[in-house]
C-alpha cells in the first residue's frame, strides 16, 4: 500500500486523511470501492466527544463487512432525509427496521 503525505494529511491508495486536533476526514476517490467519493468528518466536541458527520445529501451507512467481498452482513443505517435510522437494512423510512431481536439489559 503506497502512503504519501498530501494537502496536509496522508494518502493511502486514493484514501485520503485531513486531521487537526478538532478534526478527522476522510475521503476516499478509489471507484473501486463501488462509489465514486466517500468523505466523512469525525468533529471533536467539548468534553471527550466525538461526532461523524457526512455531506447533506448523503446517507450514513456503518456496516460490518466482509473484507474480501464488501457484502455488509449487518448495518446501522442514518437516512438524513427523514428521521430514521435501521438495524440490519437498508430500507429507508421513518421506523425503526430490526431484522432480527431486540435485547434489553437491565
Amino acid at each position: 500500500m503506497n502512503s504519501q503525505t498530501a494537502q496536509g494529511g496522508l494518502v493511502l491508495s486514493n484514501i485520503y486523511f485531513n486531521y487537526s486536533s478538532t478534526m478527522l476526514r476522510l475521503t476516499n476517490t478509489d471507484v473501486t470501492w463501488g462509489v465514486q467519493t466517500l468523505s466523512f468528518d469525525l468533529v471533536k466536541n467539548s468534553g471527550p466527544n466525538w461526532r461523524l458527520y457526512t455531506e447533506a445529501t448523503s446517507n450514513l451507512v456503518i456496516s460490518a463487512c466482509d473484507t474480501d467481498s464488501g457484502v455488509a452482513s449487518g448495518s446501522l443505517c442514518f437516512d438524513k432525509t427523514n428521521p430514521y435510522i435501521g438495524i440490519g437494512t437498508f430500507s429507508p423510512s421513518k421506523t425503526l427496521h430490526v431484522n432480527g431481536t431486540i435485547l434489553g439489559t437491565a
